[in-house]
């Protein structure tokens, strides 16, 4: 229960199943058109859904099937053409972009609520990130790293942002259901500002900022693999650079609700 959840007490145990690759491994292919993402995802589809079974299990995650949505392309084909993607988050590929995302998720639903979460947040980097930030987590996903959304919250133990001297935040509180927890290396997530200055997002460094996790809460059977826990954010600290975009953009139409859909 996230009411008896203490951060102080949560085992402090990220140790990520995928790693990043190392640079020198071969660079993920490109896909010339949305289409051509579409067909790749066409054809994953039966090796996710062979191997959906061996994954679902307590602390399991589909580190063999991330490594194929590397191999193919699916992990940047979101990314903007010049970035090294498909462009599906173009409104001219919504269509294809949903043809993507159902492909991968009738093979293996719980990767599919995954690389969904990797998705969104690429999404919604491109919209409201500035240039250099743009670049970089492009530049991320292209080496590997999985993104993720973490949105969801108790009230009572939500996430806020303390402004420090020198630049920095110091996060408290914690996220529920956040999916790839002890995983995905770049979770996107929201938080409250100092003295009602909105909600603002931000995309966490977690190879470098670990969250403390409660494993205890997810155990759905057929979802286990997508690790979705409660992770305590309490006094990890990033820098102003991780900041996403202004207070309140995460609300904005129609991307939030596109995000939801």
């Amino acid at each position: 229960m996230l009411n008896d959840f203490s951060p102080a007490a949560a085992a402090s145990s990220f140790s990520p199943a995928f790693s990043p690759p190392e640079v020198s491994q071969p660079a993920p292919p490109t896909f010339t058109s949305p289409a051509a993402a579409v067909a790749a995802a066409a054809r994953l589809a039966p090796r996710l859904f062979e191997q959906a079974a061996r994954t679902d299990e307590v602390g399991g995650f589909p580190t063999q099937e991330f490594a194929w949505l590397r191999e193919t392309g699916l992990l940047t084909a979101a990314l903007a053409p010049a970035l090294g993607g498909a462009g599906l988050g173009e409104p001219a590929a919504a269509l294809a972009l949903l043809q993507v995302l159902y492909h991968v998720g009738r093979g293996n639903l719980a990767v599919g609520r995954l690389f969904e979460g990797h998705v969104n947040a690429l999404l919604l980097i491109q919209r409201f990130g500035k240039p250099a930030q743009v670049a970089a987590y492009a530049a991320d996903a292209r080496a590997g790293h999985l993104f993720g959304v973490w949105n969801t919250e108790n009230p009572a133990h939500g996430v806020r942002l303390n402004f420090l001297a020198g630049g920095t935040y110091r996060l408290h509180g914690a996220k529920t259901f956040a999916s790839g927890a002890g995983h995905i290396t770049r979770p996107l997530l929201t938080g409250a500002l100092p003295a009602h200055h909105g909600w603002q997002m931000l995309v966490l460094p977690a190879d470098e900022q670990p969250p403390q996790l409660d494993r205890s809460f997810w155990r759905p059977l057929g979802m286990r693999a997508t690790a979705s826990f409660i992770a305590s954010l309490e006094r990890l600290e990033i820098s102003a650079d991780c900041l996403l975009g202004q207070p309140n953009d995460y609300y904005q139409q129609p991307w939030f609700g596109g995000g939801a859909a």
